[in-house]
């Protein structure tokens, strides 16, 4: 009978009674050493939900007849990115309960943190693996409220003044005293420098960026076995003559966003380039997984997606190369594979009707400084028509107003995850909205700050 009891009922319950009789099982067994679990002392007259969650992982009761403000989930706001921290020294897993069921998140690594979109009033369980008992065991949950953005779980009994415990609560000081200054959350790694890359400017919505760039469209795709090589001086002549002639391209960076610091750039590939990208991506195609560590299939990102290195083709390169004119960072260090570069590969993804990414953030939360900083959106086919959906919305843009663009094949949408303090912005939120009609194509460019 103890091996089989689900010990996480002793969250679960609504009622002073089976709350006493949980306790006086879980005791049992502690006593048996059947499993090795600290089970407090024996609770009055409280319900789970009614125990206010801290940021810290403390907990405060309150009266019957109060509902806690996290409760109120009547009205949902605004998704906010949140950040948990696990300061034990062995992995955990998260859920998310939705009031009837629980969807499983991730795993948090040992000593490791996690970053997630949420809204207030949303509620998380953690669990470890009672190997003893050869089950999972809920040890801890929080509810998310308004204007608190990280929340560090508690340590394992004992270990309270554990050195990265006692970081962890210096950092959430730093935390605290950031939001009351800026009136927004730091979200980043802490601590964390500014971007040593380059920044554009945004001053104004509609203010432009003239870029010059050698690294002009290719206009057809040649004809030649050989992806890796250049092709002939014939094939140069008929695909790539602006390049033979030592011509440049100009485009211009448009603000169509001060917060986040978002641009709009036209005609950034041309259609035999848009082409080849989708020919190289498409036989690779697998279904997209969210998160870290490689991620998992989730129904919050329900497209197909591939990579293509830069060294995958020479109109890659040629493509890569323009991308570092249009950033403004030296093209030497956009080159996967190699020291000191600070760029994936480009993601290329396909949606079909009903796809979509749900609002997210690029920026993650893996405890290291090193983070996504620009994000270069390469859009490959034009919507069937203005109604087809599938344009990218960053949510906080316009004082919460909401921002939804699809600027057309060929063209680009850059945006900055990181501000210029080195916080990661959290207005930076963006989803790909549902395709409704037709298919989407599109390519992800993410560089890093200050290293990948």
């Amino acid at each position: 009978f103890f091996f089989f009891l689900p010990v996480t009922l002793l969250t679960m319950a609504s009622s002073s009674l089976l709350l006493h009789k949980a306790w006086v099982i879980c005791l049992l067994i502690a006593i048996t050493g059947i499993a090795q679990i600290d089970c407090g002392q024996p609770i009055d007259d409280v319900v789970i939900e009614q125990i206010e969650v801290s940021a810290d992982g403390s907990t405060q009761s309150v009266d019957n007849d109060v509902t806690p403000k996290r409760q109120r989930q009547s009205k949902r706001g605004s998704a906010m990115g949140i950040v948990i921290k696990n300061p034990r020294s062995y992995p955990v897993k998260y859920y998310w309960w939705s009031g009837t069921s629980s969807v499983y998140q991730g795993p948090i690594g040992p000593k490791s943190v996690t970053a997630t979109n949420s809204y207030e009033g949303h509620e998380f369980y953690f669990t470890f693996m009672d190997r003893k008992a050869r089950q999972e065991t809920e040890f801890f949950r929080i509810h998310v409220v308004e204007g608190v953005n990280q929340y560090i779980l508690p340590p394992e009994p004992g270990k309270e003044n554990d050195p990265h415990y006692i970081a962890l609560m210096e950092e959430k000081k730093f935390v605290d005293d950031y939001y009351e200054e800026h009136g927004y959350p730091w979200l980043a790694h802490y601590p964390r420098n500014p971007p040593i890359h380059h920044m554009w400017h945004a001053d104004h919505v509609g203010q432009k960026h003239v870029v010059k760039s050698k690294a002009t469209h290719w206009t057809c795709i040649p004809d030649t076995g050989d992806s890796r090589s250049q092709p002939n001086e014939d094939e140069m002549e008929r695909c790539h003559a602006s390049a033979v002639k030592n011509e440049e391209m100009t485009m211009e960076l448009e603000v169509i966003s001060l917060e986040p610091r978002a641009f709009v750039i036209k005609n950034t590939l041309s259609d035999a380039e848009c082409e080849l990208i989708r020919t190289l991506a498409a036989p690779a195609m697998k279904r997209s997984r969210a998160g870290q560590d490689g991620g998992m299939e989730t129904n919050t990102r329900t497209s197909s997606n591939t990579w293509l290195g830069r060294k995958n083709h020479y109109i890659l390169d040629t493509i890569y190369r323009r991308a570092a004119d249009i950033v403004n960072i030296s093209e030497s260090l956009l080159v996967p594979g190699q020291k000191n570069n600070i760029v994936e590969d480009l993601q290329v993804v396909y949606y079909e009707i009903g796809d979509e990414y749900t609002p997210h953030h690029d920026f993650g939360a893996d405890g290291r400084p090193e983070q996504r900083y620009i994000t270069l959106l390469f859009y490959l086919n034009e919507q069937e028509d203005k109604d087809s959906g599938g344009e990218t919305k960053f949510p906080k843009a316009n004082n919460g107003e909401g921002l939804k663009i699809h600027p057309g094949k060929g063209s680009s949408v850059m945006f900055y995850s990181i501000l210029e303090d080195g916080n990661a912005d959290d207005k930076s939120l963006h989803a790909a909205l549902p395709v409704k009609r037709g298919v989407k194509w599109l390519a992800n460019f993410w560089i890093w700050d200050p290293s990948r």
